[in-house]
C-alpha cells in the first residue's frame, strides 16, 4: 500500500491540475456501500484522507467532503452517511461543540475526532460528547484509518443495538416504561409551552390470563403482538403506544 509521503504526492499533483475525483461512485452491486462524510477545511488533507481509505478499502466506498460544519450538517441531513471523519480544528467552530452539532443532525452516525496533537484530554471528552474515536493527523496510515472507521462503525451499531434494546419491549417492539416516561415528560414541558392539551390512556386486555392458561403463553404472546400491531396502526406519528409488562399498555395522545 502506498506511504503517507506517497499520497501527499498524489494528492498535490491532483490538487494542482484541478483532477478531484473525491465523490467515488460505487460499482453495482447488492450491498449498500459505506459512505464516509470528511469535514474538513484543507483540501490537501481531506484528498489525503480519502486516498488513505480508498489504497486500504476492498469493500464499496462513496466519499464525500465538506469543508465547513455548517455544511456537513446540511450534507448528512440531505444524504446520511456510515461515518463522519470531523477535523476539530475547523475555523469558527469549538471542538467538542462540533461533535455534538454533528450528533444533533444525525444521531445515528459514527464519528471519528481528528486532532492536530494527542490530547487525553480532549479525548475523553470528545468520547463523552459522542465520538467513537479520536485520531493524531500526524500519525494516520491508511491500515490505522481504515481499521478505525470500520471499529467506530461496528461501536455505533452496537450502541443504536443496545438502545433500541433498552427502550423497547423485546416481544412487541412498542417503547417500554421508561421510554414512555421520558415522551411524556418531554409532551408535559410541551404542553405548558404552549397550552397544547396531552392525554394519557391505560389499557389492559380483560380476561387475558384465561388465556395463557387455557392456550398457553405463546398464544397469550401472539394475542399481545397483534394487539401492539393493530394500536400502532391506528395512531398518528406523533402519538406513543408502550408496553409496561403483562397485558398492560399506555397510550400518549
Amino acid at each position: 500500500s502506498l506511504n503517507q509521503r506517497a499520497l501527499v504526492q498524489v494528492a498535490e499533483v491532483l490538487i494542482e491540475t484541478g483532477n478531484m475525483p473525491f465523490v467515488e461512485v460505487p460499482e453495482p452491486g447488492t450491498t449498500e456501500p459505506v459512505r464516509i462524510l470528511v469535514v474538513e477545511d484543507d483540501p490537501r488533507a481531506a484528498l489525503l484522507l480519502g486516498e488513505m481509505l480508498r489504497t486500504s478499502w476492498t469493500e464499496r466506498l462513496v466519499i464525500a467532503q465538506t469543508e465547513r460544519l455548517g455544511d456537513a450538517t446540511q450534507e448528512l441531513t440531505e444524504h446520511g452517511a456510515t461515518c463522519v471523519l470531523l477535523d476539530l480544528s475547523l475555523p469558527g467552530s469549538e471542538q467538542i461543540g462540533s461533535i455534538e452539532q454533528i450528533r444533533a443532525a444525525v444521531p445515528d452516525v459514527a464519528i471519528i475526532a481528528l486532532a492536530e496533537r494527542a490530547d487525553e484530554d480532549l479525548a475523553l471528552r470528545a468520547v463523552r460528547a459522542g465520538a467513537q474515536d479520536l485520531l493524531v493527523k500526524a500519525d494516520l496510515s491508511p491500515i490505522l484509518l481504515r481499521r478505525a472507521v470500520r471499529y467506530a462503525i461496528e461501536r455505533k451499531r452496537s450502541e443504536i443495538q443496545l438502545t433500541e434494546l433498552a427502550l423497547h419491549d423485546p416481544l412487541t417492539g412498542l417503547p417500554n416504561r421508561t421510554l414512555f416516561l421520558d415522551r411524556l415528560g418531554v409532551a408535559l414541558d410541551r404542553a405548558r409551552r404552549t397550552n397544547a392539551p396531552v392525554a394519557v390512556l391505560f389499557l389492559d386486555v380483560d380476561r387475558f390470563k384465561a388465556v395463557n392458561d387455557t392456550l398457553g403463553h405463546d398464544a397469550g404472546d401472539q394475542v399481545l403482538s397483534g394487539l401492539a400491531h393493530r394500536l400502532r396502526a391506528m395512531l398518528r406519528p406523533m402519538d406513543t403506544i408502550a408496553r409496561l409488562g403483562g397485558d398492560e399498555s399506555t397510550l400518549l395522545f
